[in-house]
């Protein structure tokens, strides 16, 4: 799961979840985060996720955007804990912890399926083969 960290600006100290990809966030309704701080623009960042790149970030030449404190070129690959700023708002980029459902039904019933497939093994060996 991708979580955006708000770490300044109006929404300070929130977590915003993807649940969509590619998301935008910008100063609009109807971006994924919306944004209403300085410097923040429309449609001001893309993230999209690839199979080969990853999460790789766009964002438009004019809009003043940087990944740890340095301009980058679009689209740029980004790494869990980077610090996007979106004009005067910095955002940290989080690759939450995956769950994993329990997996023991299914290991109970594996076990139950080998200890058949071997009774029925040995109930041809000894009473139906000889």
């Amino acid at each position: 799961m991708i979580q955006l960290e708000i770490l300044n600006g109006s929404k300070a100290g929130t977590q915003w979840v993807a649940r969509q990809f590619p998301f935008r966030v910008g100063r609009e309704r109807t971006a994924a985060l919306s944004l209403a701080d300085d410097g923040v623009w429309d449609s001001h960042f893309e993230v999209t996720v690839g199979s080969r790149e990853g999460c790789c970030i766009s964002a438009r030449p004019e809009c003043l955007t940087l990944i740890n404190g340095h301009v980058f070129e679009s689209p740029h690959r980004l790494r869990n804990g980077d610090v996007i700023e979106a004009g005067s708002v910095k955002l940290r980029f989080v690759l939450s912890p995956t769950r994993q459902g329990t997996l023991a039904l299914r290991e109970i019933l594996l076990w139950v399926g080998i200890a058949l497939l071997c009774a029925a093994q040995l109930t041809l060996i000894y009473f139906v083969l000889p």
